[in-house]
């Protein structure tokens, strides 16, 4: 609750593990697609989801593009079953 008191790393991991938890579902429950949230900052959240779905075999395609909700914040991943 209080991410003041973490250090960079902590809540990159926090973030990543968050992510793993939310993609594992999209894949239990056979989503067409994930849209991951990663907002625009520095960009280390977003790389490191980026190098994590390059070794993921379900995944068919992900980009990062403008979407008028998000807009360069966020990632649309689309699964292969």
């Amino acid at each position: 609750d209080n991410w003041k008191h973490m250090s960079n790393f902590e809540i990159l991991t926090l973030q990543l593990h968050e992510f793993e938890k939310w993609y594992e579902l999209a894949i239990a429950h056979r989503q067409p697609f994930l849209i991951a949230i990663h907002g625009v900052g520095s960009g280390k959240l977003r790389d490191e989801i980026l190098t994590i779905l390059k070794t993921k075999r379900e995944v068919k395609t992900f980009i990062n593009q403008y979407d008028p909700r998000f807009g360069y914040g966020a990632t649309e991943i689309v699964f292969q079953y």
